[in-house]
């Protein structure tokens, strides 16, 4: 594969792929194209995207050595899009962007190309072909939708579990000895959460190169917000690239306006038909917004990086990504004995939800237990303004652990938010 840059590099010299994989079919004649090569990070490396227009490959990621220099003086990237184009028959569709900044980088810049699936059959109203209903199933048109809601599980031994627990709390409430096992019991609650399970399905909303592109941009702004330029951003500045990310998300992923409301939102995930674990996943994360989006609000990085964490834990829920794709190993926060009570909450968020990005659930499980230690000496307003993201954190780690599989869900059947 001979991959062409916008500036005439060649991506075989830029090291081995981070991503891809599928094999190439000998009838399909792939047609590489790449975006410009991302700015170099303070690791020593810069990343490039390519992608098939033909469709025959899946996209693919490749590295190169590079000299770091520092990063460009900052500039607030405002991406404003078109709406995606057809879907033509080699399965790709397109839209263009402009940044009305004109900053000259990228570390925002939307996903411009994406895949889709171009089948006449699928688009005439009419069940034909091996399709299992009107339009969809088969082996040429997307699947059709899951009517049915999933049978709770109940395992060898699962009920006596619940028993179990049920028990003990019923005990520890009726022995009067709430003052003084206060954090005790809010684990046994959290516990029993975790023990009443069901089976459900991640729903696919963000195809690979719009995955791709957030895990990206989400590792660009951390890597920034460590640099001597990010650290010279305005509260303001920071809080409004993050809000605009967060919005991107919900753009992709719901196909709704960037500028939508909360009750939108909520609406989008009506439209789409989406469960109500992803659907909580998605309002929930929404609900950051009116904090990122108030003036003079000062910066908390911790908030800031528990927030971006949040997000690319958003992203790998509602896509099929690989542990690849995340760009960088799965690796512990520190706690400081000297953090304070809201840092070291949001420290532990943030090694929650890396341990639900790797699949590590019972690790997950076991930080938000450890969390909750720190949540009940808080003050009645302090776990007021914290239990947001404290619930948040809890129905994203048992959605995750309740997964059995994933359906695509398909939006070429419900037209964009006007």
């Amino acid at each position: 594969m001979d991959c062409q840059t916008a500036g005439g590099s060649n991506n075989s010299a830029g090291g081995g792929g981070a991503g891809g994989g599928g094999g190439t079919n000998d009838a399909c004649q792939s047609l590489w194209e790449c975006d410009d090569w991302l700015p170099c990070l303070p690791t020593g490396f810069q990343w490039q995207h390519c992608y098939d227009l033909h469709g025959c490959e899946e996209a693919k990621y490749f590295k190169r050595p590079c000299t770091y220099t520092g990063p460009p003086p900052f500039c607030a990237e405002n991406w404003l899009c078109q709406g995606w184009g057809k879907c033509f028959m080699n399965g790709s569709q397109s839209r263009s962007c402009r940044d009305l900044q004109n900053c000259g980088t990228n570390i925002t810049k939307p996903p411009l190309h994406q895949k889709c699936k171009y089948q006449p059959t699928c688009d005439d109203g009419i069940q034909n072909g091996d399709e299992s209903g009107t339009d969809c199933g088969g082996s040429l048109c997307p699947s059709c939708a899951i009517l049915q809601n999933p049978s709770p599980i109940v395992g060898d031994g699962g009920l006596s579990a619940w028993l179990i627990a049920i028990i003990v709390l019923s005990i520890l409430l009726a022995s009067g000895i709430l003052h003084y096992y206060r954090g005790q019991i809010a684990q046994g609650i959290a516990l029993l959460g975790f023990l009443i399970t069901h089976r459900t399905y991640k729903e696919i909303l963000l195809d690979a190169p719009q995955r791709n592109s957030f895990f990206e941009r989400v590792l660009a702004f951390e890597q920034l917000l460590g640099t001597d330029a990010g650290q010279k951003m305005t509260p303001a500045a920071v809080y409004s690239t993050l809000a605009n990310l967060l919005r991107q998300y919900f753009s992709d992923a719901l196909l709704a306006r960037e500028d939508s409301s909360a009750e939108e939102i909520a609406e989008r995930c009506k439209v789409l038909s989406l469960r109500p674990e992803t659907a909580a996943l998605i309002n929930g994360l929404f609900a950051k917004l009116p904090v990122l989006e108030q003036e003079e609000l000062e910066l908390d990085l911790f908030f800031v990086r528990a927030t971006l964490e949040e997000l690319r834990t958003a992203v790998c829920l509602t896509s099929d990504y690989r542990h690849e794709e995340l760009l960088r190993p799965v690796e512990e926060v520190l706690i400081d004995e000297y953090m304070s009570f809201y840092d070291e909450i949001f420290a532990r968020a943030i090694n929650v939800l890396r341990a639900v990005q790797y699949d590590q659930i019972e690790d997950a499980r076991k930080g938000y237990l450890t969390l909750l230690t720190r949540y009940e000496p808080l003050s009645e307003a302090e776990k007021e303004q914290i239990y947001p993201q404290l619930r948040w954190l809890f129905d994203t780690v048992k959605f995750s652990s309740e997964m059995t599989g994933a359906r695509v869900v398909d939006k070429s059947a419900v037209p964009a938010a006007a």
